[in-house]
Protein backbone atom coordinates (compact mmCIF):
# COMPACT_ATOMS: atom_id res chain seq x y z
CA UNK A 1 0.00 0.00 0.00
CA UNK A 2 1.01 3.71 -0.97
CA UNK A 3 2.17 5.78 2.16
CA UNK A 4 2.17 9.52 2.83
CA UNK A 5 5.39 9.36 4.15
CA UNK A 6 7.07 8.55 0.81
CA UNK A 7 4.25 10.83 -1.07
CA UNK A 8 3.67 7.86 -3.48
CA UNK A 9 0.41 8.03 -2.52
CA UNK A 10 -0.48 11.05 -4.63
CA UNK A 11 1.02 14.05 -2.51
CA UNK A 12 1.84 16.96 -4.30
CA UNK A 13 5.04 19.48 -4.08
CA UNK A 14 4.99 22.84 -4.31
CA UNK A 15 8.67 23.75 -3.63
CA UNK A 16 8.04 27.03 -4.48
CA UNK A 17 5.09 27.87 -2.91
CA UNK A 18 4.58 30.88 -1.01
CA UNK A 19 9.13 30.69 -1.53
CA UNK A 20 9.27 34.81 -1.45
CA UNK A 21 7.79 35.60 1.68
CA UNK A 22 4.07 35.81 3.18
CA UNK A 23 1.40 34.34 0.54
CA UNK A 24 -0.66 37.02 -0.99
CA UNK A 25 -3.93 35.21 -0.82
CA UNK A 26 -5.23 37.03 1.78
CA UNK A 27 -4.27 40.31 0.94
CA UNK A 28 -5.77 39.90 -1.89
CA UNK A 29 -8.89 38.28 -0.39
CA UNK A 30 -9.18 41.22 2.00
CA UNK A 31 -9.00 43.82 -1.53
CA UNK A 32 -11.85 42.04 -3.18
CA UNK A 33 -14.20 42.22 -0.11
CA UNK A 34 -13.14 45.32 0.33
CA UNK A 35 -14.45 46.21 -3.15
CA UNK A 36 -17.95 44.47 -2.86
CA UNK A 37 -16.63 41.35 -4.34
CA UNK A 38 -18.86 38.09 -2.47
CA UNK A 39 -15.87 35.51 -1.44
CA UNK A 40 -17.04 32.15 -0.05
CA UNK A 41 -14.67 29.44 1.75
CA UNK A 42 -15.84 25.82 1.58
CA UNK A 43 -13.56 23.31 3.27
CA UNK A 44 -14.07 19.80 4.22
CA UNK A 45 -13.38 18.72 7.55
CA UNK A 46 -12.04 15.57 6.39
CA UNK A 47 -9.36 17.35 3.85
CA UNK A 48 -5.85 16.31 5.20
CA UNK A 49 -4.05 18.70 1.97
CA UNK A 50 -5.94 21.65 3.27
CA UNK A 51 -6.39 21.32 6.57
CA UNK A 52 -10.12 23.43 7.85
CA UNK A 53 -8.83 24.98 11.13
CA UNK A 54 -6.36 26.15 9.41
CA UNK A 55 -7.91 27.88 7.32
CA UNK A 56 -10.49 29.35 9.11
CA UNK A 57 -8.11 30.87 11.28
CA UNK A 58 -6.92 32.51 7.90
CA UNK A 59 -10.59 33.91 7.36
CA UNK A 60 -10.41 35.29 11.05
CA UNK A 61 -7.29 36.82 10.16
CA UNK A 62 -8.87 38.83 6.79
CA UNK A 63 -8.59 42.79 6.66
CA UNK A 64 -11.66 44.70 5.37
CA UNK A 65 -14.30 46.92 6.60
CA UNK A 66 -16.52 43.67 7.55
CA UNK A 67 -13.60 41.92 9.15
CA UNK A 68 -14.94 43.11 12.68
CA UNK A 69 -18.61 41.65 12.06
CA UNK A 70 -17.17 38.58 10.75
CA UNK A 71 -14.99 37.90 13.74
CA UNK A 72 -17.72 38.36 15.68
CA UNK A 73 -20.15 35.79 14.61
CA UNK A 74 -20.33 32.47 15.81
CA UNK A 75 -20.12 29.12 13.91
CA UNK A 76 -23.98 27.73 13.20
CA UNK A 77 -24.76 24.78 11.72
CA UNK A 78 -25.09 24.14 8.28
CA UNK A 79 -28.13 23.13 8.02
CA UNK A 80 -28.88 20.93 4.39
CA UNK A 81 -32.83 19.59 4.01
CA UNK A 82 -32.55 19.69 8.13
CA UNK A 83 -30.09 17.79 8.62
CA UNK A 84 -26.33 18.77 10.31
CA UNK A 85 -23.92 18.79 7.54
CA UNK A 86 -21.50 21.26 9.04
CA UNK A 87 -20.91 24.38 10.27
CA UNK A 88 -20.69 28.00 8.98
CA UNK A 89 -20.99 31.93 9.42
CA UNK A 90 -21.32 34.94 6.89
CA UNK A 91 -20.69 38.68 7.07
CA UNK A 92 -19.93 41.79 5.13
CA UNK A 93 -19.88 40.17 2.44
CA UNK A 94 -17.72 36.55 3.38
CA UNK A 95 -19.10 33.43 3.72
CA UNK A 96 -17.45 30.19 5.98
CA UNK A 97 -18.70 26.60 5.12
CA UNK A 98 -16.94 23.61 6.44
CA UNK A 99 -18.17 20.40 4.86
CA UNK A 100 -18.44 17.46 7.99
CA UNK A 101 -18.63 14.47 5.65
CA UNK A 102 -16.48 15.90 2.83
CA UNK A 103 -12.36 15.98 2.43
CA UNK A 104 -10.25 17.94 0.16
CA UNK A 105 -13.25 17.42 -2.84
CA UNK A 106 -16.14 19.38 -1.41
CA UNK A 107 -18.06 19.54 -5.11
CA UNK A 108 -17.63 15.34 -5.09
CA UNK A 109 -18.00 14.72 -1.52
CA UNK A 110 -20.45 16.64 -0.26
CA UNK A 111 -22.44 17.84 -3.31
CA UNK A 112 -25.32 19.68 -0.88
CA UNK A 113 -23.02 21.93 0.69
CA UNK A 114 -21.53 22.61 -2.38
CA UNK A 115 -24.47 23.53 -3.89
CA UNK A 116 -25.40 25.24 -0.41
CA UNK A 117 -22.75 27.11 -1.30
CA UNK A 118 -23.32 27.90 -4.47
CA UNK A 119 -26.65 29.31 -4.09
CA UNK A 120 -25.11 31.51 -1.47
CA UNK A 121 -23.26 33.16 -4.00
CA UNK A 122 -25.92 33.16 -7.00
CA UNK A 123 -28.06 35.41 -4.21
CA UNK A 124 -24.96 37.37 -3.47
CA UNK A 125 -24.20 38.09 -7.15
CA UNK A 126 -28.36 39.04 -7.72
CA UNK A 127 -28.17 42.29 -5.23
CA UNK A 128 -24.61 43.65 -6.60
CA UNK A 129 -22.78 45.42 -8.65
CA UNK A 130 -21.12 43.08 -11.52
CA UNK A 131 -18.50 45.14 -13.05
CA UNK A 132 -16.26 44.57 -9.38
CA UNK A 133 -16.77 40.45 -9.95
CA UNK A 134 -15.44 40.98 -13.93
CA UNK A 135 -12.15 42.70 -12.49
CA UNK A 136 -11.21 39.32 -10.73
CA UNK A 137 -11.91 37.12 -13.58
Amino acid sequence: AASLADCSAGCVALPAFDAGGEPETLRRLGRALGEGVAVTLVHGMYDVAANYVGAYAAAQALEWSGAEDFRSRPLEDLEVQGIVMGRTKAAGGLSWLQAQYAGHMVASDDPSVYVTALQGLVRHAMHQDHKHVLRYT
